[in-house]
């Protein structure tokens, strides 16, 4: 599975609504609706640092069998469309 790579940027306003756009605004998918507008402009940027955050989190797994990096690597697994299910 591939995806558009980032930086995406959160852009919009209440009246028009919140679109995520990659670096040459050729996203522009309005997928946030139905909320209040608080709400919708929190879940544009989270997913706009959606991923900055996955690099991140790939780059400090500590390579050790441990709780925080299994669960680390399940939100890993689902971020890219993988099943790794959590038996801990």
């Amino acid at each position: 599975m591939s995806r558009t790579p980032g930086p995406w940027y959160a852009k919009g306003t209440p009246k028009d609504g919140w679109f995520i756009n990659d670096r040459d605004d050729r996203l522009g998918h309005n997928v946030l609706y139905g909320l209040p507008d608080a709400t919708l402009e929190a879940n544009a940027h989270l997913a706009a640092a959606a991923p900055e955050l996955l690099a991140e989190l790939k780059e400090k797994l500590c390579g050790v069998e441990c709780a925080c990096c299994f669960r680390a690597r399940i939100a890993i697994a689902k971020a890219e469309g993988r099943a790794l299910k959590a038996t801990t």
